[in-house]
């Protein structure tokens, strides 16, 4: 150039790279991730901003696989079996039917055996059955002495003194039985127009008959006026003459007038010509009565009920 040196341009020489000095650590890990590259980070800085870096394990060593046993020459190999699992299959779905008799079940006895048990069902019904008897005998009697002694009693009659409402006659096989109503007389004295049984013991009628007991009609009762007879042949008491349907051969046989005590009854029989009653032994005590006959029951011609 004019007026000038002219400066030759230096050659550019190539200057070897020289390597940064290796940093080991944790200070390289942040230079990787350090955002800013003004500055290299802080120690501290880079231990907070490297990552954490966790040693792996040590890994097993791999173990080689047992060497195949090799069969003895002339057997075939063993092979692994293989269970086959039965493939599931769902039940399947039945509509319910009605269950039908069910069949008798088998006895396991055997013959002998069934023919024994046999025997001792009948053995246990036949004690059972001598046991209702016995119970049922038992109970009879029981209650039979309970009626006789409280309720009620069968008589016999042994003469014509009630005739004809009850028939009876020594040595007859035909004779009417009565049944007599305990209870009744001693619950309450008996009326006027009842048939009653009576015991003799302590009454004169002890000295002229050898029965034990004895049936007539109630004509009056304590504190009544009886005698006999108005003019038409009639029973008169307190006044008033008694209509006596009942009444057969009437003999008329005159008494009174009396006053029948207290605590006593004039009896007499509707066979008026063939009884022997109050007109000859007197009034009877209340406390003798046994009952009041009320049905007539044998023979079965003649059953009723006594009025």
């Amino acid at each position: 150039m004019s007026g000038g040196r002219h400066r030759r341009p230096e050659p550019v020489v190539d200057e070897p790279d020289v390597a940064a000095p290796a940093v080991d650590g944790p200070v390289a890990a942040a230079r990787a991730v350090w955002p800013r590259g003004d500055r290299a980070p802080r120690a501290d800085e880079a231990a907070a901003a490297a990552p954490t870096y966790v040693p792996r394990r040590a890994r097993p060593e791999p173990v080689a696989p047992p060497a195949p046993v090799e069969p003895p020459v002339g057997e075939p190999p063993v092979t692994e079996a293989r269970v086959k699992e039965p493939p599931v299959t769902e039940p399947p779905v039945t509509e319910p039917t009605t269950p039908g008799p069910a069949a008798p079940a088998r006895s396991p006895l055997g013959p002998r055996g069934r023919r024994a048990r046999a025997r001792r069902v009948a053995r246990r019904r036949r004690a059972l059955a001598v046991r209702e008897t016995v119970f049922l005998v038992l109970a009879a009697v029981l209650g039979a002495v309970l009626i006789k002694g409280f309720l009620v009693e069968a008589f016999y009659i042994p003469s014509g003194s009630m005739e004809r409402t009850l028939h009876g006659c020594e040595g007859c096989s035909g004779n009417d039985r009565v049944l007599v109503w305990k209870l009744g007389a001693r619950l309450g004295d008996p009326e006027r127009g009842d048939i009653v049984v009576f015991g003799t013991e302590g009454t004169r009628y002890a000295e002229v008959s050898s029965e034990r007991d004895v049936i007539k009609r109630v004509i009056g009762v304590g504190g009544d006026e009886v005698r006999c007879c108005d003019v038409e042949g009639r029973v008169v008491v307190n006044g008033e003459p008694l209509d006596e349907p009942y009444v057969y051969q009437d003999n008329h046989l005159a008494f009174g007038p009396l006053t029948v005590p207290e605590g006593q009854l004039w009896v007499m029989g509707d066979h008026r010509g063939d009884s022997q009653d109050s007109r000859y032994v007197g009034p009877i005590p209340v406390d003798n009565v046994v009952g009041r006959a009320f049905v007539r029951v044998w023979p079965l011609g003649r059953l009723g009920l006594l009025h």
